[in-house]
């Protein structure tokens, strides 16, 4: 099982948890009963995520171990970096985020500045801890609890562009598989050396004949998804917009 897939699991088993679509519990402060029957605790996931301080004291077991990693937020909500715990993230900027990852606002890595990438579980212990403003799906829509959908169906999304994510499958070896949301259920695969863009810099894109995709998400988040896009040849990039499940739009190159 490649990465993609394995996220899409998590995502798959932990996004509902943390729902309130179904009354299964809150999504910030407290947990759901389905939670806690599934190997979760307030603090830790089943896969040895944890996080530190923040409004209900997170505490581990083995503190010598942790070394909480704190955001700079007002409850002081962090997660562990040391060797007795899974790191939940790299330090990759969201441009956007692989599919089935989270976006993570002001993680402590160095040289990280806005979203970085992260596992789909650490966005579920923040939420749970008070810090579900921080966190972002992978199209940098704003965070629901709701799981990434498995589509019933795979679009067409252009001979140049594959969809990718749950039944939709992964990317081939060179490419990477980018979204996966309740907005966005099927995500795009890019090759692995994209060009990324954003719509606040000029030129979006450096190549002529080039779009900068971006998706189409909530209003209040939509100015942070326009910062995080990919370069396409303009007549895939369209395609891809016009047939992306949520949607997404092309800006072109000045």
């Amino acid at each position: 099982m490649n990465r993609h897939s394995a996220f899409l699991l998590v995502a798959t088993a932990c996004g509902g948890v943390a729902s309130t679509s179904d009354g299964g519990g809150p999504i910030d402060g407290g947990m759901s009963n389905d939670v806690a029957d599934a190997g979760w605790t307030q603090c830790t996931s089943p896969d040895d995520i944890a996080v530190c301080n923040g409004p209900n004291d997170c505490q581990p077991a083995t503190p010598e171990e942790c070394e909480c990693g704190n955001m700079d937020d007002p409850d002081n909500l962090g997660f562990c970096w040391g060797s007795g715990f899974h790191v939940p993230t790299a330090g990759k900027p969201c441009d956007p985020g692989a599919y089935g990852s989270i976006c993570l606002y002001e993680t402590p890595y160095p040289g990280v500045s806005g979203y970085a990438e992260a596992d789909y579980n650490l966005g579920v212990l923040f939420a749970q801890n008070g810090g579900s403003a921080r966190v972002r799906y992978a199209d940098l829509s704003l965070w629901t609890g709701d799981p990434i959908p498995d589509p019933a169906t795979c679009p067409d999304l252009g001979p140049n562009v594959q969809p990718c994510g749950g039944s939709c499958g992964t990317c081939p070896q060179d490419q990477v598989c980018f979204g996966g949301s309740p907005l966005h259920p099927v995500g795009y695969c890019a090759p692995a050396n994209y060009q990324d863009c954003s719509l606040t810099d000029v030129p979006h894109c450096t190549s002529t004949g080039q779009s900068c995709f971006t998706f189409t998400v909530q209003s209040e988040a939509q100015a942070d998804a326009d910062k995080v896009g990919t370069c396409f040849p303009s007549a895939d990039c369209n395609t891809l917009a016009a047939n992306l499940p949520g949607g997404g739009k092309c800006t072109p190159s000045p």
